[in-house]
């Protein structure tokens, strides 16, 4: 994937977890393994760690998601509040529902209720066995965990889950035509042996991170 960094992947379970399979391999285990003595994968970590993403999504964190544009839409998308959708759209959710909105208090309590419903609806969905991970889930992921997670595409791209942090470690992850996700293990030799490492520091990956989109 570069002149001078070699990968080795391993198929993910295919079950609608596959991202998180891949990242919970990838962080749960030891930070370096020697090659061919891999130790078997138990397919529950992936659900113990959406689990874990789930509870650790707040409501806060579901405003704020693509800079309050998700929730935004989300909330002016629903029927009731059709009439002021196009000249509020572009407008952060805070300050629909703040005391100096220019709502009535009826209609800014229904705003309120609204984006509950829709945090509970994300939070259930990270948290669900088999629900595909979406983008935001994966920038969520990066965020909450404190990792740069650089994806290699099936276009030989390179992308990250969210802007790049320097005191954050890296773990790559190979996609497959937006269809799959499987773990890539960085590879090093040490004393003539192959070692495959889960968790790479920020300065050992500059040569993929030069090369993130």
């Amino acid at each position: 994937m570069t002149e001078n960094m070699r990968f080795a992947r391993k198929q993910a379970i295919g079950d609608g977890n596959c991202f998180f399979h891949a990242l919970a391999e990838l962080i749960t285990g030891p930070k370096s393994v020697k090659k061919g003595e891999f130790t078997p994968y138990d397919s529950r970590r992936a659900l113990e760690l959406r689990e874990k993403l789930a509870q650790l999504f707040t409501l806060e964190q579901y405003v704020n998601l693509d800079n309050c544009i998700t929730a935004t839409i989300n909330l002016l998308s629903r029927p009731q509040f059709e009439k002021i959708y196009t000249n509020n759209i572009n407008s952060p959710i805070t300050t629909l529902i703040n005391n100096d909105s220019q709502f009535s208090e009826e209609v800014k309590s229904s705003m309120r209720q609204c984006i509950l419903q829709d945090y509970e609806m994300y939070k259930s969905l990270l948290g669900s066995n088999g629900a595909w991970a979406e983008e935001w889930m994966i920038s969520f992921a990066a965020t909450a965990l404190r990792l740069n997670i650089l994806i290699y595409t099936s276009d030989k791209v390179w992308i990250s889950a969210r802007t790049l942090q320097q005191e954050c470690p890296v773990v790559f992850i190979f996609n497959w035509k937006d269809a799959h996700y499987d773990p890539l293990f960085l590879e090093t030799i040490i004393d003539n042996d192959l070692f495959l490492n889960t968790i790479t520091p920020w300065k050992d990956a500059k040569a993929i991170i030069k090369m993130v989109k």
